[in-house]
């Protein structure tokens, strides 16, 4: 049983930072009394906290100050020990801080990272522009990263759900309720993203901005959602669900549209199908389980935008999926013969050498080494190349995109027809993934890009063991661009030849890597060489001297080193 104490020993725990916010939740209740906005409203537990009469104080506002405080605290602790990694500023709502009763995203990430919180349960996007905490933080903290979470409150907060909406009509659908004042809202919320991202970016322009969506809240008879729902007699449940998955799409898509603005610099989480039917705290919060499941989309993003090239110590190598481990580990050398048979093939392609087969390792390393010789002289010195090696290459690089991503950028290809884009499985890994991408052509120096949707639901294969993704596109405007053609013989390219990359790195303007990229390694079911790529360079095509397909770019890899990064260094690829 729970010891009663006072409020001010309750107010002594919290300063103290070796109690922890479970310890201290024991003397917290959740009061359900209170519906206004959409911040969780917090009181004491009067069964085990004397309130010493002040309870009407002690207002959610308090507890966010105390619980902000700690944080902050606990962050320049860690700093002041001689943090040698991540340093992150966040703002935001209550996903990123519910005072003390549950543990937020933020929480999850804490421990990983040395956050600076500003955050605030019931803040609104307005008041983080209005109260300009933002960039001072950032003028003292000097972080790698912001994060950024809020909207809900704007949108609907204080009982704004009663006038976003129509009421309920026979035949209206879902898409139909949200009315002008949900859209002028809207518009304003992103407005004020988009004031807070310009100024940010002007004066941090090495910074990176990730901001999140929501997942699908749950209305039903809940409190802040459900029940003005009902007053508008919009009573049946799904009906009620699919209206939020509406307004909450139209917000993601917002932000989708709204980090475009800043390519290279904001990006977006998706939230979306992070937390389950069963992870939610309530109508609008993740529970501990589904806090969790968010935080690791950041996880997963911050691991994607940092490597070596920053030259911190700790926490910024990505999260390698299983998938991308099982590929390398499982990548077998080739079998002596196998070799050989490769080197010959392209002995006879490159050098137009009439032969015999290779019959021993001598032979073989002699016809490398004449491979080797052959790209010395036409990548080095004079550098000579047949003209013809720029058409082929400028038809190649048509047939790349950007594609555009919920919360950052990746490269694809078109495949065989106009009607199959060809990326990672890392990029686009599901369906789900793929319906709400796009694929941007022509994003070049001096040209008008076409954008098209991806149609999982027409054609959809994906493969983790060997990180790549097949998936259709709706191809109107795209008849002017020849798709890349899938070769069958898989003797395209050994060691000593040059390799081509085509790519968005970083998801910027289309850039190429050309030569100077030798390759290093010749494995079963991948090859390794020498190049510069960054993040968002994953998907991209990997060319010979011939502009055939020889590889779909798959990770970064620093030989000897634990991989870091999809970024420069070693690149792994598979064969195709």
């Amino acid at each position: 049983m729970t010891k009663k104490i006072t409020l001010s020993e309750l107010r002594a725990m919290m300063r103290d930072l070796d109690v922890s916010d479970e310890e201290i939740a024991k003397y917290l209740e959740v009061d359900t009394s209170d519906v206004k906005g959409f911040a969780p409203s917090i009181r004491i537990n009067s069964t085990v906290v004397d309130d010493e009469g002040l309870e009407a104080d002690v207002a959610i506002r308090a507890f966010n100050a105390w619980d902000k405080r700690r944080r902050q605290r606990k962050y320049y602790k860690k700093i002041d020990a001689g943090w040698p990694g991540l340093r992150i500023v966040s703002e935001g709502d209550s996903w990123f801080q519910y005072p003390f009763l549950l543990k937020d995203v933020i929480d999850h990430l804490f421990d990983e990272f040395a956050i600076y919180s500003l955050g605030a349960a019931g803040d609104l996007v307005a008041d983080m522009l209005d109260q300009d905490e933002i960039l001072g933080a950032i003028r003292a903290q000097k972080p790698h990263v912001l994060l950024m979470s809020g909207g809900g409150n704007d949108l609907l907060g204080d009982g704004r759900v009663k006038t976003a909406l129509h009421p309920f009509k026979t035949g209206r659908s879902a898409k139909d309720y949200p009315n002008d004042q949900f859209e002028t809202r809207l518009r304003a919320v992103l407005d004020v993203y988009r004031s807070i991202f310009k100024q940010v970016t002007i004066e941090f322009p090495t910074l990176k901005i990730i901001c999140r969506g929501y997942d699908y809240a749950q209305p039903a008879k809940g409190k802040w959602l459900g029940r003005p729902m009902s007053e508008l007699k919009i009573t049946d449940e799904k009906l009620q669900a699919d209206i939020v998955k509406v307004m909450i799409n139209r917000f993601n898509q917002g932000l989708v549209d709204l980090a475009s603005e800043f390519p290279g610099q904001v990006f977006r989480v998706n939230a979306v199908g992070a937390v389950d039917e069963n992870e939610w705290r309530d109508e609008l919060h993740p529970n501990r389980i589904g806090c969790s499941n968010v935080a690791q989309k950041f996880r997963n993003l911050i691991g994607d935008l940092f490597g070596p090239a920053e030259q911190l110590e700790r926490h910024l190598e990505p999260s390698m999926s299983p998938g991308k481990e099982m590929m390398i580990a499982d990548a077998k050398d080739l079998e002596p013969t196998a070799f050989r048979h490769l080197v010959d093939h392209r002995t006879r392609e490159l050098l137009g050498l009439e032969m015999v087969p290779t019959t021993d390792e001598a032979e073989r390393k002699l016809f490398e080494a004449e491979i080797s010789s052959h790209f010395e002289k036409i990548s080095g010195g004079a550098d000579f190349l047949p003209a013809s090696f720029l058409v082929k290459g400028a038809n190649a690089a048509a047939a790349v995109c950007r594609v555009n991503l919920a919360g950052g950028f990746g490269t694809g290809f078109l495949i065989g027809t106009r009607n199959l884009i060809m990326t990672n499985h890392h990029v686009i890994a599901t369906a789900g993934d793929a319906a709400t991408a796009t694929a941007e052509f022509q994003f070049e120096q001096d040209a008008e890009t076409i954008v098209v949707n991806f149609d999982p639901d027409r054609f959809f294969m994906t493969s983790k063991e060997l990180d790549f993704t097949i998936v259709a596109i709706q191809s109107t405007g795209l008849e002017l661009i020849a798709p890349i053609p899938l070769l069958r013989s898989p003797a395209t390219v050994t060691r000593g030849e040059m390799v081509n990359i085509v790519q968005h790195p970083r998801g910027r303007k289309k850039e190429v890597a050309l030569h100077n990229n030798d390759v290093k390694r010749i494995k079963d079911k991948v090859i390794w060489y020498v190049t510069d790529t960054e993040p968002g360079s994953s998907g991209s095509p990997v060319f010979n001297n011939n502009w055939d397909l020889v590889a779909l770019h798959h990770a970064g890899w620093i030989e000897g080193v634990k991989p870091r990064t999809k970024a420069s260094g070693w690149p792994q690829l598979f064969h195709i």
